[in-house]
């Protein structure tokens, strides 16, 4: 292990992690991350000991990230984000883990986004997964993160939602080779929070009314994200087909995508969706006149 990359990663990952819930929250969220160690099936049974809730995103090709957290501060967060009370149970529910992924995905996002921004080197993870976890899984979970992987402890707060919170990192040691070992942490705002507009706080009306309501030193980040660019699409239709037929397709196929000419289309943003509307021209060209925003049931579906 290569101390050095391991705890610039580690670092770099864990503030672009804590930058996206400070966003979520208007808040400014610290942590300390303690000396990293190879991840050996020992001190991974002790993590998953003292951290049984489970936030996994594996790298395409093999690897992955894990952050593990206690169910309790999981809870607290997702309660601050949510605005519902927090969860008094052993277990989570379907809907528990759905809510918890739409909030830790963009997180692990953020994680990875933060060396896009300092580094220009991007890292891609596949959706994040939520699970409770046990340390019988300890073989399973190191099965995934390869070969060779590092473990750290860290502990952190949000300020007013979680005090003394703790937790681990682990990751797949192949990943520190995106890091150049003169690489430092960077104060600005990670590119990977953008999904965060749109998933958790809406339009950017919306984000301004609420940094608004927070102090000024706090409000400050979330203006930070107002001026990220945002891929934005309208979709008229979807069909599933076959191979067969998509490779007989050629100039004058038509394809029925299930729509009807009444139908509204749906408004997407970093292919979520957010809204729905209806066609209308402007000046010659086509536009969308937004008719619903969908609410945050159907924004968790839309990420399942």
């Amino acid at each position: 292990m290569n101390a050095t990359a391991s705890t610039l990663f580690s670092e770099g990952f864990l503030k672009g992690y804590f930058d996206v819930i400070g966003a979520m929250l208007s808040s400014k969220p610290v942590f300390q991350a303690d000396a990293v160690e190879d991840a050996t099936a020992a001190n991974v049974q002790d993590v998953l000991s003292e951290f049984p809730l489970m936030i996994q995103a594996r790298v395409p090709g093999g690897g992955a990230v894990i952050v593990f957290t206690t169910l309790e501060d999981a809870r607290q967060i997702v309660s601050a984000v949510t605005g519902e009370e927090p969860r008094d149970a052993p277990a989570l529910a379907e809907d528990e883990t759905a809510a918890m992924k739409d909030i830790f995905d963009p997180c692990m996002g953020g994680g990875t986004g933060h060396f896009r921004e300092t580094n220009d080197k991007v890292v891609e993870l596949e959706p994040a997964e939520i699970q409770m976890v046990s340390t019988e899984q300890s073989d399973e979970v190191l099965h995934v993160l390869g070969d060779v992987a590092t473990v750290l402890r860290y502990s952190y707060e949000v300020p007013e939602i979680v005090d003394g919170g703790t937790g681990a990192l682990m990751f797949s040691q192949a990943l520190e080779a995106i890091l150049p070992l003169e690489a430092t942490a960077s104060d600005g705002t990670d590119d990977a929070v953008q999904g965060i507009v749109e998933e958790r706080f809406g339009t950017p009306e919306a984000v301004e009314e609420k940094a608004a309501a927070v102090p000024r030193e706090a409000s400050g980040n979330i203006n930070m994200i107002l001026d990220i660019a945002l891929n934005v699409s309208v979709r008229l239709g979807r069909v599933e087909m076959p191979l067969g037929r998509v490779l007989d397709l050629g100039p004058g196929s038509i394809i029925e995508v299930g729509h009807s000419v009444d139908d509204p289309v749906e408004l997407l943003v970093n292919n979520k969706l957010i809204a729905r509307g209806e066609v209308v021209v402007v000046e010659e060209k086509f536009g969308l006149r937004i008719t619903e925003i969908v609410s945050q049931t159907e924004r968790i579906e839309s990420l399942r």
